[in-house]
């Protein structure tokens, strides 16, 4: 698990920061360490008020793309 200061420290050095955000099966609420790095990512957000983040949420390939689309879009 990634702490802010390293979310920081990632996106100056290599521009991006690459955290795994743990849903549950099939769903877009989060399991308790994904909630974990969300609170991590807010840290980082409200300490640089000028940051900018592009945010994208996947799934595995079960299911059909138009489901799995949707469910992207809700982890996201």
């Amino acid at each position: 698990m990634l702490k802010s200061d390293e979310i920081k420290s990632q996106l100056d050095q290599n521009g991006k920061a690459v955290l795994h955000i743990n849903f549950d099966t099939d769903k877009a609420t989060l399991k308790q360490d994904g909630l974990t790095a969300v609170n991590e990512i807010v840290k980082v957000l409200q300490a640089y008020k000028a940051l900018k983040l592009a945010i994208n949420g996947y799934t595995d390939n079960s299911g059909s793309a138009d489901h799995n689309k949707k469910l992207s879009e809700a982890r996201a």
